[in-house]
């Protein structure tokens, strides 16, 4: 809520307090008014605290933790890192597979 609408509140709520004489069945005006103050002047109250302390509330920003590099250059945790890769057979050289399973 903002400043204007907070002083619009209490403008509202003064009126239906103090100047309306008239009355409404069902319905306490006089009441309704002041509430409407209290709750302008508590909202106002709260921004205007908010207004002078930005900070207020505000936490110190934690990177996200557990994502991949590619997007956008942060720290992997290690517990997500994926597992080595084993070792593939070789296919060509003295130790690659023969189909009789035999080595020269």
């Amino acid at each position: 809520m903002t400043i204007g609408s907070s002083i619009f509140m209490i403008v509202v709520g003064a009126i239906l307090r103090y100047a309306i004489t008239w009355r409404v069945q069902g319905l306490n005006l006089p009441a309704l008014g002041l509430i409407l103050a209290i709750a302008g002047i508590v909202t106002l109250v709260l921004r205007l605290i908010w207004l002078f302390n930005p900070g207020l509330g505000e936490r110190e920003p934690r990177p996200p933790t557990g994502l991949p590099g590619e997007l956008g250059d942060w720290t992997v945790h290690p517990a997500n890192l994926p597992p080595p890769a084993a070792p593939r057979p070789a296919t060509t050289g003295p130790d690659a597979w023969r189909p009789g399973g035999l080595r020269p």
